[in-house]
């Protein structure tokens, strides 16, 4: 699928900062990536009747931040340096320090501690439509041992092949 507005963006973004990759990275991010965030924290929220408040995207903030050197951006391989030394005198060490999580829900756990899912997930290899198709190709016992041994390479195909197997709701 050609997206002709990254295009666009892109096209922009290097006639405005040849050879500078941060400046790049901010500007895509700002006209394409930020747009999309915005849109679905929008939508979400308003969609459970929540006014959400984005005090980072202040218009003057944001111009103020673009219009600083290069340096304030790229240091100690450390992101939101400018942000962590703002509040440094405010925030405790622990806060400032607190390495970044993603929100994902750990459901290969949830499900191993949940008997209803965990009857699907023992018995994943025995579903009639796992053993179709590309699935019967698919060794689930072997990844399902390798996963238990500690290799979580697999992980994501595992969760999928359950959820899949547990939306067909079939034996």
């Amino acid at each position: 699928m050609d997206n002709v507005y990254r295009n666009v963006v892109l096209g922009e973004v290097k006639q405005l900062y040849p050879k500078n990759e941060i400046r790049q990275s901010m500007y895509l991010d700002m006209h394409t990536y930020l747009c999309i965030l915005n849109d679905r924290n929008d939508r979400t929220t308003m969609a459970a009747s929540i006014e959400c408040r984005v005090p980072f995207l202040n218009q003057h903030l944001i111009e103020g931040l673009g219009s600083l050197n290069d340096s304030f951006f790229a240091r100690r391989k450390k992101g939101k340096y400018l942000l962590t030394e703002s509040f440094k005198n405010i925030l405790p060490q622990s806060v400032l320090n607190f390495k970044k999580v993603g929100f994902s829900v750990t459901w290969i756990k949830y499900i191993s501690e949940n008997s209803f899912f965990l009857n699907y997930w023992n018995n994943m290899h025995n579903s009639a439509i796992l053993n179709i198709g590309l699935y019967k190709l698919i060794d689930i016992e072997g990844l399902k041992m390798k996963f238990g041994k500690g290799d979580t390479s697999s992980e994501s195909l595992l969760r999928q092949i359950f959820f899949y197997r547990y939306g067909t709701n079939t034996i």
